[in-house]
């Protein structure tokens, strides 16, 4: 039986990764496609009862009395410009791209609001809304417990397009060498007929000179 795929509340996008895989956070480990999630529990019911509902999927994977593991939730406080908390909270979800038995592992699927395929050159930007496609699984690490959310599929239906910073805009115009502008080609502006014609003159002359010119016994030939 297929896994069912749990999609998560509309919430705001950041530093997705789900075009193509990132360095994991731990660098022994695959690549791995990854997006944090950020939800307002205290003024969203909604993205409250599903922090809560990761904790509860979290006590029937390990019990009640579980330690809880260095990086155990998959949930953290959101920070803001200072490095403070907001108030917000970020839901990390996360593919690696190869499987515990070294088997390849497909890439989320992402669609629109209408859940047409994604154009793959439009990168996710920090800002958009986007509901997560995805499944859990529990983990433990040195008699401490985790969860992780598997990141299946993106639904994008706010796009903030990511634009790669320009690497040369802290400069300013100087005095100095500059490159010159390379000439233009120039293009040949004949018609093909009369291209043709003329290589064909050409020819017809030089066949004519040929014809005219003496012909030369053996014994006048300089070698």
């Amino acid at each position: 039986m297929p896994r069912q795929i749990i999609v998560s509340p509309l919430g705001i996008a950041e530093w997705a990764k789900v075009i193509e895989p990132g360095e994991a956070y731990e660098k022994e480990n695959p690549p791995e496609w990854t997006l944090d999630l950020v939800l307002d529990p205290n003024n969203n019911a909604a993205h409250l009862d599903f922090i809560s509902q990761i904790e509860l999927w979290f006590q029937e994977l390990h019990g009640s009395r579980a330690k809880v593991a260095e990086r155990g939730w998959p949930f953290r406080d959101h920070l803001d410009a200072d490095k403070k908390p907001d108030g917000l909270v970020t839901v990390r979800f996360k593919r690696t791209t190869i499987s515990r038995k070294g088997n390849p592992v497909p890439a989320p699927v992402v669609v629109d609001a209408k859940k047409k395929p994604w154009n793959r050159d439009l990168l996710i930007g920090n800002g958009s809304k986007v509901k997560v496609g995805f499944g859990y699984y529990g983990w433990e690490r040195g008699g401490r417990h985790g969860i992780s959310l598997d990141l299946s599929a993106v639904q994008v239906l706010d796009l903030v397009p990511y634009e790669m910073p320009d690497p040369t805009g802290a400069f300013a115009e100087e005095d100095g060498f500059e490159i010159e502008e390379a000439p233009e080609t120039a293009v040949f502006s004949a018609e093909p007929e009369a291209a043709t014609n003329s290589v064909l003159d050409r020819a017809r002359r030089q066949r004519a000179a040929a014809v005219s010119e003496p012909e030369l016994d053996d014994e006048e030939l300089p070698f």
